[in-house]
């Protein structure tokens, strides 16, 4: 039995930790876990306090705490998976974001990460049709938006990608990734002086990436045709970035899943 203070004292921990502010809500957390090492609700709120701090080796460590008292909790289950993306093990992602679907269907965006995972898992047809019937859910979000676009540049369907890269900078304009993800398909199809402007848009948002700097001061190729050996699938870049997919502004209504 969880008593009335401590879902209080979670209550405070949570929004501290939703909002950014992971520190400020370590006492009570550790508190919380102390009084309560069963509860899943407490234990997965200590994984995303150490996804806060970086630390993704203690977080996966506390998602599987938490999932240990509640195999069905959506929220572990999805974090996870994204942990697994990141590590490039695209099949236990694919796994776990399943079981996420399977026990909360409506979270349009957790089908977009999956479709990612099977892109990369070389069966683009089926993340194709995932990865469209989760923008038709949420066609506003750039990050669906975005999903699909790598879906497109992973089964070389250039101008789609392009395409859907650029409706996704009319939702963002400052969405990097998408940006980035365009400008490397323009310098593939030897079209990168007509995107001159977004190239300078990402050197302005990134100026330390040495490819941008590259795609800047380098010619495209003459033949109009894709570079043998560049990447069709970049991922998300950097690996932060992607977490901050399921835990920022991005992705409203992930890790909010009703218990």
């Amino acid at each position: 039995m969880i008593s009335p203070q401590s879902r209080e004292l979670f209550q405070q921990a949570n929004a501290l930790v939703r909002s950014g502010r992971a520190k400020e809500a370590e006492d009570a957390l550790r508190k919380l876990v102390r009084k309560n090492p069963k509860w899943d609700q407490a234990l997965y709120l200590m994984g995303l306090y150490e996804i806060q701090r970086g630390d993704r080796v203690k977080a996966e460590q506390w998602y599987r705490k938490a999932l240990s008292c509640n195999p069905n909790l959506p929220d572990a289950l999805a974090d996870l998976g994204q942990l697994y993306f990141l590590r490039s093990e695209y099949g236990e992602a694919e796994k776990l974001y399943r079981r996420t679907l399977a026990l909360a269907p409506n979270t349009p965006l957790i089908q977009s990460f999956l479709a990612v995972s099977l892109a990369n898992l070389d069966r683009v047809e089926e993340a194709e049709t995932l990865a469209r019937a989760a923008l038709a859910k949420i066609p506003h979000d750039p990050t669906a938006s975005y999903s699909l676009g790598q879906v497109l540049r992973a089964g070389k369907k250039w101008a789609e990608a392009i395409d859907v890269f650029k409706a996704t900078l009319a939702l963002d304009p400052n969405h990097l990734q998408a940006l980035t993800s365009l400008l490397k398909i323009a310098e593939q199809i030897n079209v990168l002086p007509d995107c001159r402007s977004h190239l300078e848009r990402a050197m302005a948002l990134d100026p330390e990436d040495g490819d941008l700097a590259l795609m800047l001061g380098n010619e495209a190729p003459a033949d109009g045709q894709p570079q043998t050996g560049a990447p069709l699938f970049g991922g998300y870049k950097g690996g932060k970035e992607a977490l901050q997919l399921l835990r920022g502004n991005a992705v409203a209504g992930v890790g909010d899943f009703e218990n």
